[in-house]
This record gives structure tokens, sequence and C-alpha cells, in this order.
């Protein structure tokens, strides 16, 4: 399965470090961006690395229609 590394926000393409930072920074301020599948355009959340995974974007739900959706959730 491919991992998702890039996401769009108001329909521009941003990275994941991107993401993590606006994520962080959007904690401080109790709103979250809405980040977007750059597939299918589902809300996505970005992931920071650990646990030997790189940085990376999973869907809030799976889509079967989607191959950046991940197959086990």
């Amino acid at each position: 399965m491919a991992r998702a590394v890039v996401c769009l926000l108001d329909g521009k393409k941003i990275d994941v470090n991107e993401a993590l930072q606006l994520r962080d920074q959007a904690r401080q301020r109790a709103s979250r961006p809405n980040f977007r599948c750059m597939e299918c355009e589902e809300p996505v959340r970005a992931h920071k690395a650990g646990g030997g995974a790189k940085a990376h974007f999973e869907h809030y739900s799976r889509n079967r229609n989607c191959r950046l959706s991940d197959t086990g959730r």
C-alpha cells in the first residue's frame, strides 16, 4: 500500500512536514486544518514518524476505492 506524503489543504498541495507544523499550531488555537487526500479528496490526518513508520497521512475512514487508504482500517 502506498503511503501518502502530500495532501490538499484549501486546494493547495502541501507535504506532510508542513501539515504537521500546521496541525501543531492549530492545536494551540483549538482548531483543525481540513487536510484532504490527493486521490479521493476524503479527509485525512497527518501522522508524525515513529515506530519504524515515516511521517504520512491517513484517512479518517477507509475508502476502498482509494489506493492511498489503509486496507486494514
